[in-house]
């Protein structure tokens, strides 16, 4: 006998459905909190001159607001996918909608599992978009699953921060690459500490990130990274190897696995191909060091010429 389909006529309806704008002013104290809990030392984040390229997400509701009831009371965060049209700075006026794309159904090891997708669009006072993010949410049953697969035990406390803190915002040339070029890595241990400054810094107060007693009720050993922050420290390694004269323009991301608290994640990539007019695709992943890679997704980065040096 078939099993019935977990999405339901009122989710279907809501497929389309567009939120409420939600205006935002971007103040240089959330630019700063947000790049300090990350551990990136960008100047121009310090002075609130740019936000971190995935700075937007503190204005999403975390986790999101239900448009339907969900028979599961647990939350993932499956991957975003991230277009950036322009840099946000502190004083910009934001306003931000979010629309439901897709509801999708799934059984792994989680159990039974809902996949919502949504759209969400950062656009400018004049209207422009200045960012969009294509986010999947994974709604899942703890007591049904076994959400710590792929999760290792707690090992001694990592400091976290940035690999190369030296100032140097340099970057590679197009000229210098090639397919199969390799993005400098960028090393990370996150702590409970951080993650409550993420969480702070991000609106993202989901409980499996910081309180350990209610991670384990969830089905996890510890508290895990958010996915969002990995997305961030993606991020941070691409700005740092593209440095002030390139540009991220997109960054395509699945989460694959989960990271605990006081591990070293490493982030890594590599150019797959040179798309011409100094666009460049890399793949790009971060991973734990038994060599699992928890995150895995694309990045397209314009990088600078020595003529435009």
């Amino acid at each position: 006998m078939s099993r019935s389909s977990q999405i339901t006529g009122e989710m279907r309806a809501a497929i389309g459905a567009v939120s409420a704008r939600r205006m935002h002013v971007v103040e240089a104290g959330a630019v700063r909190r947000f790049a300090e809990a990350v551990g990136d030392p960008n100047p121009l984040y310090t002075a609130g001159a740019a936000a971190p390229p995935t700075f937007p997400r503190s204005f999403d509701e975390t986790p999101p607001v239900r448009e339907f009831d969900i028979p599961h009371p647990d939350v993932l965060d499956g991957g975003s996918e991230w277009e950036f049209f322009g840099r946000i700075a502190a004083g910009d006026e934001i306003t931000a909608t979010t629309e439901v794309c897709d509801v999708l159904e799934k059984t792994g090891r989680l159990g039974e599992m809902l996949l919502v997708v949504r759209q969400h669009v950062y656009a400018d006072r004049s209207g422009r978009t200045a960012a969009t993010q294509r986010s999947t949410t994974i709604y899942y049953s703890a007591s049904a699953s076994s959400a710590a697969a792929g999760v290792r035990a707690q090992s001694p406390s990592v400091q976290g921060g940035s690999s190369d803190d030296t100032g140097n915002r340099g970057g590679v040339r197009a000229e210098d690459v090639c397919v199969g070029t390799r993005i400098r890595p960028l090393v990370k241990g996150p702590t409970t500490r951080q993650l409550v400054q993420y969480a702070g810094a991000s609106g993202d107060f989901y409980e499996i990130h910081y309180d350990q007693g209610y991670a384990r009720t969830a089905g996890l050993p510890d508290v895990i990274v958010h996915g969002a922050l990995k997305s961030a420290f993606l991020a941070q390694a691409l700005g740092e190897w593209v440095g002030d004269g390139g540009t991220l323009l997109k960054l395509d991301v699945q989460y694959r696995g989960m990271d605990a608290v006081n591990e070293r994640v490493t982030c890594a990539g590599t150019v797959s191909s040179i798309l011409g007019g100094g666009l460049v695709e890399c793949g790009v992943w971060t991973e734990r060091d038994d060599g699992v890679r928890t995150t895995v997704g694309t990045a397209v980065v314009s990088l600078e010429s020595r003529s435009d040096a």
